[in-house]
């Protein structure tokens, strides 16, 4: 085979893989409920920089002076799927955040951290003879949060670092509770967090 033939088929081939790119994108496109070409658009004007930073990330600031930022983001209900009557004990629902941590960022290679939650606590009459029967359960919604820092953790090489971090919250949106927001800002990000590089 020549050198214009082997080229000739290189590109046949790269043709023929770009033509089954469009045709996978196309069927996921017709899933949607509108064409995302007439959609309706916020003309920001001339954007000086990356025009991905437009939108402000949420962002905290660590003790230390650290900013990190909120980067993805998996919630759902702490309770989920659980039958009516008797929450089960808080170990399960602990966890379950860290293997939801493992789950839904596989390539986050440190240890999640779980900020202690608030647990509530309460009794309810059980038979024989509606005796109160004393429990304990976590805020109605779990968090697990990839959060990144543009300076570097533990490892001065790595340039960049990720910590993924999970909590419990009352309801679903960011973290508004002041005793989740303090133990955000108090992580000790340089021993818990992954560095990396582009």
């Amino acid at each position: 085979m020549t050198n214009d033939e082997d080229q000739r088929e290189r590109l046949a081939r790269l043709e023929a893989a770009m033509k089954q790119h469009r045709e996978v994108q196309e069927s996921w496109l017709a899933m949607l409920d509108f064409d995302w070409t007439t959609a309706p658009r916020v003309d920001h004007g001339e954007v000086a920089g990356n025009p991905l930073g437009v939108q402000q990330p949420f962002s905290i600031e660590l003790r230390n002076g650290r900013t990190i930022e909120l980067r993805e983001w998996h919630q759902y209900e702490t309770y989920a799927g659980a039958l009516a009557g008797v929450p089960p004990t808080p170990e399960g629902q602990l966890i379950a955040a860290l293997k939801t941590a493992r789950r839904v960022f596989p390539e986050f290679d440190g240890q999640p951290v779980v900020l202690e939650p608030v647990f509530h606590g309460g009794q309810i009459p059980r038979s024989p003879k509606n005796a109160l029967y004393p429990i304990i359960w976590l805020p109605a919604v779990t968090t697990v949060a990839r959060f990144e820092s543009d300076a570097a953790a533990s490892d001065p090489d790595e340039p960049y670092s990720t910590l993924v971090i999970a909590w419990f919250q009352d309801a679903f949106g960011l973290p508004k509770e002041p005793r989740t927001l303090d133990q955000l800002a108090r992580i000790d990000w340089d021993s818990s967090a992954s560095g990396w590089s582009t």
